[in-house]
Formats: C-alpha cells, structure tokens, sequence
C-alpha cells in the first residue's frame, strides 16, 4: 500500500490514465519506495519524473489541481465511439515512447523524405536479400531512410480507458512510428507499420502537427486519410493499391499453401496474401489459423521489432531514465513486467 503522503500525487495521475503501478514501473527510478516522497528532495525526484514522461511542466505537477494533460488537437482514427480523454494514458505513453526514440537517434541520417509507396516497394525489392516486403525488411527501411520505429508493449490501465495501435508524428524534424497491437503474427504488423509510415510519407502528419492516432485499424472507416494510408500500405506491400483474391479456398492447409505459391511468384510475403484473402471472403479465423502455419519459423512480431530496434539503436550509454521506461515499456530489453491491477 501506498504511504498516506504519496496517495495525492497517485491519484493526480490516475485521473491522467496512470495507475499508481505503472507510475512506479514507467515513470519513477528503480530505487523508489513510496515512503520517499515524505522528504522534499525525493518528492521532487518524483515529481521531475513525471513531468518529463508527461511533457508537460514540473510546475503542473507540483500543483495538482493544475495539470491536465492537454487532448482538444488528437488526431483520433477509425475510433468514433472513442473520445480523446479515453486514450489519453495510452496515447501519452506511446508519446514519450516516441520521444525517447527519437532522442536516441541523435546521431543517424535525417529523415530521407517522401516516397511513393512503388517507390519503397521497389527499393526494398532490390536488395538481393530481400524477396518481399514483409515486417523485418520494411523496419530495416524506415530505420535506414531515418524513421524511427517503437513497439510499445504495455500501455497504462485505468477503468474506462481504450487501447490505441499505432500513431505517426513527428518529434521536432524526425519521423517516428509508435506500434501499440498486441497481436503476434508479423502480417499483422507489417500491416500496421505500413500504414503508418503511409500517413507519414502521404503527409497526413507533418512537422509541427499534432500526431495521428489510430484506435482499431482493422476497421472500416470513412476517412480519406485512412483510405490513402491502407492503399498506400497494400502498394508497399502487394505492388497493388486495393488487392483482392476471388474463388473459395476449402481449408486451412490450402490456403496456407496458395498463399505460400502466390507470394513465391508475385513477391509478397504469404501472410499478407493469407490475410487479404481472408478480408476479401470474410473468413478472418480461417486467414488467422493459416498465418500458424506461415509463421511458425519466424518468430514474434515484438520480437522482431524488438531486434531491429536494437540493431540501429546504440544502447550501451542509454540514459538511466530511457533505459527504465523502455525496460518496462518494450521488449527492447526483453520480456517487460506484466500488467497488474491497480496497486
């Protein structure tokens, strides 16, 4: 249980999605007990802590009836039954994931600007090593052309708050990708990265902007931005803006096998044909129960976005407070600690 002293400031960042756990995990140092806060010098640490993973004031956070983490200007998608104060803990956590990436990047090329989405299918095609555009090939790209991409693992829990899967923004001229899907299969994510990364060379966020959030990307929406950023995503991926497989495919194993033999020829990875069947003839779990068998030898999605971010990122002198939330956080440093009620 929390000291008496402490509860105030737990339940200040409660009310801005935190739950006192995760404040202690992600926000504060490792050495905290909550006892500390009694003596002014620790109570600042904390403090200071909380207002750099917030971003927002030291001041806002000394004064509690003062800071409200600012939602009027979120770009929310494919989320109209969401309102911004309900992603604000997750969308708040993916932020200063994206800002501690970027601050890593200090030392790599600038962002290499827009391409078409041929454009990046083409490039990553011409690599000998490279036969389709899938998960790990398509981070290679955006970290080599200076776009920095975090899978953000655990996210903040209080009752009534909504997950989020990704966002696009910027932080100051530096792209960053924010993934947030628990799913596992790398399809999936490789849908979800090139999707974003259409927001961004689509310019639907730019320097200076506000960052676009997307809620449940595998819903339908009618937005024009999100409409460009999955065409965008399919053409990166297939060579085709809006792919589409017609005839019935009677079991798992089969599709498994035509989508095998339809990447092999036309260079796209099998579970992103698996997966676009299943959304063309509304078979979904028969789409999923192929990608079990497509995938069995690649390994996990966070795993993968896990190895990239370490093989572009120098991370022998992280700073102390950048390697604790990115422990807690991600799997860059492995597994994080799992999420716990309320405490």
């Amino acid at each position: 249980m929390p000291s008496a002293v402490i509860k105030p400031f737990y339940a200040h960042l409660k009310k801005q999605g935190f739950e006192p756990r995760y404040v202690r995990d992600a926000m504060l140092p490792d050495w905290w007990e909550d006892a500390l806060f009694e003596n002014p010098s620790n109570r600042l640490t904390a403090q200071m802590s909380a207002a750099r993973y917030l971003g927002v004031r030291l001041q806002d956070i000394i004064d509690e009836n003062a800071v409200k983490l600012h939602t009027g200007n979120l770009r929310l998608k494919r989320g109209r039954a969401e309102t911004p104060s309900e992603v604000l803990g997750a969308v708040t956590a993916a932020l200063h994931a994206a800002r501690m990436t970027a601050s890593l990047m200090q030392r790599h090329l600038p962002f290499t600007g827009m391409r078409s989405a041929l454009q990046v299918r083409e490039q990553l095609l011409s690599d000998p090593g490279r036969s389709v555009p899938n998960l790990r090939n398509l981070l290679d790209y955006c970290w080599q052309h200076g776009i920095g991409v975090v899978h953000v693992t655990r996210m903040p829990r209080v009752p009534g708050a909504k997950k989020i899967e990704g966002l696009a923004t910027f932080i100051g001229e530096r792209p960053v990708i924010v993934l947030c899907s628990g799913r596992s299969s790398p399809a999936w994510l490789a849908f979800h990265l090139a999707h974003e990364l259409g927001h961004i060379m689509r310019e639907h966020v730019k320097q200076g902007d506000q960052p676009l959030v997307d809620i449940k990307l595998e819903t339908t929406i009618d937005d024009a931005d999100e409409a460009e950023a999955n065409q965008y995503a399919f053409q990166v991926l297939t060579g085709k803006p809006k792919p589409a497989f017609s005839g019935k495919i009677s079991s798992v194993p089969d599709l498994a096998a035509v989508a095998q033999k339809y990447g092999e020829v036309n260079n796209v990875d099998p579970g992103t044909v698996a997966l676009i069947y299943g959304y063309s003839q509304n078979c979904i779990p028969m789409a999923q129960a192929a990608l079990k068998i497509l995938e069995v030898n690649l390994g996990g999605a966070s795993q993968l976005l896990a190895n990239a971010f370490r093989k572009h990122v120098e991370l022998e002198d992280v700073p102390e407070s950048i390697e604790r939330s990115l422990s807690t956080t991600t799997q860059i440093y492995g597994m994080t600690l799992p999420e716990n009620a309320d405490a």
